[in-house]
């Protein structure tokens, strides 16, 4: 069973498992009018995330206090995609990563920096 703590996004929650442990819960609609507390239906999850090294227990909670839940949602589920199409579970680093990265390109858009690649 997994009760919310956060909801990120309609996809994406923070939640408490019932060792009371947290992690990210990742499944369609898992989100949509939850509130902290309820229930998460677990034939709903896809995908469950525990942060394993205490270094990035450390790193994850201060992201979470930064960077808006949205963008860790979408993170997460760019993430689930991936490992989807993979069949691959990937390091538990790029939960971090990515979120903090889309957040900072975010942050750049907002303030008007513009990054040229050659890419694009």
């Amino acid at each position: 069973m997994y009760r919310v703590i956060k909801v990120l996004n309609n996809n994406v929650c923070m939640a408490k498992d019932d060792k009371n442990v947290e992690c990210i819960v990742v499944g369609k609609g898992i989100g949509f009018g939850k509130r902290p507390g309820d229930i998460i239906e677990e034939d709903k999850l896809e995908k469950i995330f525990y942060v394993q090294e205490d270094v990035n227990k450390i790193k994850f909670s201060e992201l979470m206090e930064k960077i808006r839940g949205d963008v860790i949602g979408i993170a997460e589920e760019i993430i689930a995609m991936a490992e989807r199409i993979k069949s691959k579970k990937l390091n538990e680093h790029i939960h971090i990563a990515l979120a903090d990265h889309i957040a900072f390109a975010i942050e750049r858009i907002n303030m008007g920096i513009e990054i040229k690649t050659l890419l694009i």
